[in-house]
């Protein structure tokens, strides 16, 4: 089943690449300049040690940035390695997408739902014909089934909560 593509569907993406550019390339870039213009003008200029370790704007930058680098780097890589903030994140952003209560538009549309469905009614059917199906299990079956036929049409399985 295709996405139905409307004007707003456009808007909202358009909105997300320019909030995710302006975010990624062009705040990140500004604040590093910034920082490092602040602490230059505002620090170093101010306290006579410093301005004897860097005369200059450039050697100021130079250090800043190949030392700064490195460790931003590094609490990069412990942010998804090393701590827990990551998988915390992930944990939020899994419970409240709701894509992840969909099937996705494609394969899973159209080949492992169908597939599903056609599994769990022939288990099911061979299990009554052999008459070793309980009303316990027939109540699994049904609900399995019934989700299914949810995802089928597009809709979600489970809740937000």
């Amino acid at each position: 089943m295709a996405k139905k593509i409307t004007v707003q569907s456009v808007v909202f993406r358009i909105l997300y690449y320019m909030r995710i550019g302006f975010a990624t390339y062009f705040a990140f870039v500004l604040s590093a300049i910034t920082a490092i213009t602040t602490s230059y003008f505002l620090v170093v200029l101010n306290v006579p040690f410093l301005y004897q370790l860097f005369p200059n704007f450039t050697s100021f930058a130079l250090v800043s940035v190949g030392t700064g680098a490195p460790v931003i780097a590094y609490v990069g890589y412990a942010h998804f390695r090393k701590w827990k903030a990551y998988e915390s994140q992930m944990d939020i952003d899994v419970e409240n997408n709701p894509w992840n209560k969909k099937a996705v538009a494609g394969k899973e549309t159209e080949v492992y739902i169908p597939a599903g469905l056609v599994m769990i009614r022939s288990q099911r059917k061979l299990l009554e014909n052999f008459g070793l199906l309980s009303e316990e299990e027939r109540a699994v079956f049904d609900e399995i089934e019934r989700k299914y036929e949810k995802l089928a049409k597009g809709e979600p399985i489970g809740s937000n909560k």
